[in-house]
């Protein structure tokens, strides 16, 4: 026996990689959340492959429009999230029947093709995908279903267990300060879009100029923002400031579409 073969299964590539079973990527939109009360408004499906490189990539598609089966329930929140409207007239559908009967059958020629046993369901939250494939399997007593009746890869798991460079969260100092070996920390935005009064009303006294920079004013490097040099006066009215240095308003050498100064010039 070689390393790594399974002797159990065909000596195929996608055979081997995933021991008898096919990956099927599903994604299914319908009127509901009920699998057994709710129609299936459309299905596709993509059969993966191995490349002439080993790499996993798209074999085969199948998409189509379902007609609603009778005495189906559609919810008009459902229709509103996902734009499609089952009755327009020039819609081309098929009965539900027909559908998983012919994508059944692609789908068994390709595990025969790739010497597998079974498919196995790939989605996005894939309980819910799978719950109303064997809901119509069952609903028209349909022969064959290729895919396994309770196992599957759900992308949504396996998204959560990928690494990744770039944190989605904020979480404490310390905390991204012990993972920077892996992790980056996020850059915070310290410019401030609405502006906050100086509490010793500087407007008022004649502190702030025409530019809304107070004139006697020192900036914190790195706030784009003036501070009264008044002791105790707090911050005066703010104005983000470009990189250039210019206040905002009377900006001349900052373009429209700086990053730093974007959200002032709308």
């Amino acid at each position: 026996m070689s390393l790594g073969i399974d002797e159990d299964v065909a000596d195929t590539p996608m055979a081997q990689r995933f021991r008898g079973y096919l990956p099927v990527v599903v994604d299914i939109e319908c009127g509901g959340f009920n699998a057994k009360t709710d129609a299936i408004l459309e299905i596709a499906a993509v059969i993966l492959g191995f490349d002439e490189q080993g790499k996993l990539g798209i074999e085969q598609t199948f998409f189509q429009r379902v007609i609603p089966f009778a005495g189906a329930n559609i919810e008009e929140a459902a229709l509103k999230f996902t734009g499609i409207d089952p009755y327009h007239p020039l819609r081309i559908a098929k009965s539900e029947k027909d559908t998983f009967d012919e994508m059944f059958r692609i789908i068994r020629s390709a595990i025969k093709h790739n010497g597998c046993k079974r498919a196995v369901l790939v989605a996005h939250n894939a309980h819910f995908d799978h719950g109303f494939i064997n809901a119509a399997t069952d609903r028209h007593t349909l022969k064959r279903n290729p895919f396994h009746p309770f196992s599957s890869f759900d992308t949504a798991t396996l998204s959560g267990a990928l690494p990744t460079d770039r944190p989605c969260w904020r979480g404490p100092a310390k905390l991204q300060a012990s993972n920077s070996a892996t992790l980056k920390p996020i850059r915070q935005n310290t410019m401030r879009t609405r502006p906050r009064n100086c509490s010793a009303a500087s407007s008022i006294n004649g502190r702030i100029s025409e530019g809304g920079r107070c004139r006697g004013s020192r900036t914190r490097r790195g706030s784009g923002h003036a501070r009264c040099a008044r002791p105790g006066a707090g911050i005066s009215r703010s104005v983000p400031r470009c990189r250039s240095g210019s206040a905002a308003r009377r900006c001349q050498t900052c373009p429209s579409r700086c990053r730093s100064h974007q959200r002032v010039h709308r």
